[in-house]
């Protein structure tokens, strides 16, 4: 199909403003030269944290206030399945069709799905759209 234009988003950035007036940025996208990179970070006043970096099993923290410990920069290995794609989620979902738990709730999934449609909404209109 090389050619062939598709009108699909292959980036989104949404910004959030949310009830206990923290910020955050969702940056979604295909942008890599490899297959997947599928990580959180979060990003404080006094920080960050990120997990799931590249499916390296790291928990990675970088505090710019002084913890008990002194020690301003951490890593904790953790285990867990490699979730290079989307197989694990397709695989409970269809498992949820045969009567097994569900991976989200469907009060999570129309959440998100409020979510989303307001980015899209904002993204049209210009406008912030409240959720």
């Amino acid at each position: 199909m090389l050619g062939v234009v598709f009108d699909v988003e292959d980036l989104a950035l949404v910004n959030l403003r949310f009830a206990n007036g923290a910020y955050g940025s969702l940056v979604s996208g295909y942008l890599l030269d490899k297959p997947y990179q599928l990580d959180l970070s979060l990003w404080g006043s006094n920080g960050w944290l990120r997990f799931g970096a590249s499916d390296r099993h790291l928990l990675e923290w970088h505090s710019t206030s002084p913890d008990p410990g002194g020690v301003p920069n951490r890593r904790i290995a953790y285990s867990g399945p490699d979730f290079a794609n989307y197989t694990p989620w397709i695989e409970r979902t269809l498992r949820a069709c045969l009567g097994e738990p569900a991976p989200i709730t469907g009060f999570e999934a129309l959440a998100a799905l409020r979510v989303v449609h307001a980015a899209y909404e904002s993204a049209e209109s210009g406008r912030t759209v409240r959720v």
